[in-house]
């Protein structure tokens, strides 16, 4: 149980590392005004990538049922942020179901060649 918890704690953390680079990145890009002022595609870029990552590492700790794993952690993290949106009194927009449901299926497919590679955390 000891050990499952570390674990766990390893991938937290080492998602963190990845969302606090992805994030930096994207602040520069915002600060520099790169590209064009729509920022959304980026944003579903690098939040795709961070998914897939979390998928990615939640199924090769766990080493079975990557599918399910990775679907349970991005399933989590999506209920977090769907719920920071509303109590923040964020306009709602429709489309970021859309943007969510992508973000599960990039955890899925992570959690997919997660499980099929050798045991990393």
């Amino acid at each position: 149980m000891n050990k499952s918890i570390s674990g766990i704690f390893k991938i937290l953390l080492i998602s963190l590392f990845f969302l606090l680079l992805f994030s930096f990145i994207y602040t520069l890009m915002i600060k520099n005004k790169t590209g064009t002022q729509n920022y959304n595609i980026p944003a579903s870029i690098i939040g795709g990538l961070i998914f897939f990552i979390i998928g990615f590492l939640s199924s090769n700790h766990h080493q079975k049922k990557g599918i399910l794993t990775s679907f349970l952690y991005s399933f989590i993290i999506v209920i977090i942020l769907f719920l920071i949106i509303n109590l923040t009194n964020t306009k709602y927009n429709p489309l970021i179901i859309v943007k969510y449901l992508i973000f599960i299926i990039s955890s899925i497919i992570g959690g997919i060649f997660g499980v099929n590679v050798k045991k990393l955390v």
